[in-house]
Order: C-alpha cells, then sequence, then structure tokens
C-alpha cells in the first residue's frame, strides 16, 4: 500500500487492484524510460508500453 499526495488529496494506491499483486517500483518505472532513451528501442515507434502491473490489457 502506498500513499500519496496530489494537489493536496490524499490517494491510497494498493496493489490488490492490479493483476501482480502490487505497485511498481522506482526501478521498473526507471527501467522502462531507460530502455525508452536508449538506441534499443529505435524501431520501436508508434507502440505503446503499459507500465501497469497488467491492470489493463490491450487487446
Amino acid at each position: 500500500m502506498v500513499q500519496k499526495d496530489f494537489s493536496g488529496k490524499r490517494v491510497l494506491i494498493t496493489g490488490s487492484s492490479r493483476r501482480v499483486g502490487r505497485v511498481a517500483t522506482t526501478d521498473e518505472i526507471a527501467g522502462a524510460i531507460a530502455y525508452l532513451a536508449s538506441e534499443q528501442a529505435e524501431y520501436s515507434a508508434g507502440c505503446i508500453l503499459d507500465m501497469n502491473g497488467a491492470s489493463y490489457l490491450r487487446s
């Protein structure tokens, strides 16, 4: 469970709403950003990288 403050409102974020059962770590999000900023992502034009713990799956 993580508590964040957005514009003066206290928001409770729980991992139970995610299929993986937890919220992402900062390292997991940073890894995705590092990939997108790297040369390895050069051919990844027009893609969507969902970092949402499988709470929403595209079809």
